[in-house]
């Protein structure tokens, strides 16, 4: 049976053009963990030496993803924050993707705004990370065509969705 995953939320702190500040639209940054953004909250990654951020958005909106860098016995096991905002709403969401579920701080993932909007910027829910590239910068996709990310659709789908066209 596989793992179950769960969010356990995290109040929100900051706003897509803080994101952007950090790793560009539909790109990931790798960050050490001396210079983690601000937004990030201190505990997310205390034994991680370095950490990811990605960004995608369309015209629904935006997703912002911190993935520490952490290994249990010689695989990745990140338990990776996710912010979402929804451009139409204004409501925005953010937290920890657990793989357990405790009673009392844990809630379905991904919500329903939460998942519409990650779909929007490409994510499937299940989206992952399975290995950090050598590379500290780059595009989402070249993540998924090297094979260290699995469930992020091609970015030219977003690029269509930004510029007004329907599929």
């Amino acid at each position: 049976m596989g793992k179950k995953n769960v969010l356990q939320l995290i109040e929100t702190l900051t706003k897509p053009d803080d994101w952007l500040e950090w790793s560009p639209d539909l790109k990931y940054q790798i960050v050490e963990s001396g210079s983690y953004p601000p937004f990030v909250a201190s505990g997310l990654a205390q034994k991680s030496p370095f950490s990811m951020i990605i960004c995608s958005g369309s015209n629904v909106g935006f997703t912002g993803w911190f993935i520490p860098y952490r290994v249990d016995k010689d695989a990745m096991d990140s338990e990776p924050y996710v912010y979402t905002y929804n451009y139409e709403t204004g409501e925005e969401e953010s937290g920890i993707i657990h793989h357990g579920d405790w009673e009392g701080r844990s809630n379905p993932y991904p919500s329903g705004s939460m998942s519409a909007v990650m779909t929007a910027s490409g994510f499937d829910p299940s989206f992952t990370v399975k290995q950090f590239p050598n590379q500290k910068s780059g595009s989402i996709e070249d993540l998924v065509k090297g094979g260290y990310a699995e469930g992020f659709r091609k970015p030219e789908e977003i690029f269509k969705r930004k510029k007004g066209n329907k599929e």
